[in-house]
């Protein structure tokens, strides 16, 4: 899923990719999020139930924010 929004208040509003999301959909938050951190990614939302499920956030060594979430049945 891409989304191209105004960016967000907390969000730079100069920074490559401001407004910006990136979602990806994945069969499990929880244990996609383990196998992530174990791999060095830099969690900047931790798991936590939204309104698609279970969702985390992730930044790129570039500064852009990915979140994940699970498929929908």
């Amino acid at each position: 899923i891409l989304a191209v929004r105004q960016p967000l208040p907390h969000e730079p509003q100069d920074q490559f990719g401001a407004g910006a999301s990136v979602w990806f959909a994945v069969p499990d938050a929880d244990a996609y999020h383990a196998q992530i951190t174990a791999a060095g990614a830099q969690v900047t939302q931790p798991p936590q139930d939204g309104p698609f499920g279970r969702m985390f956030s992730v930044q790129t060594p570039d500064g852009h924010a990915l979140t994940f979430r699970p498929m929908q049945a």
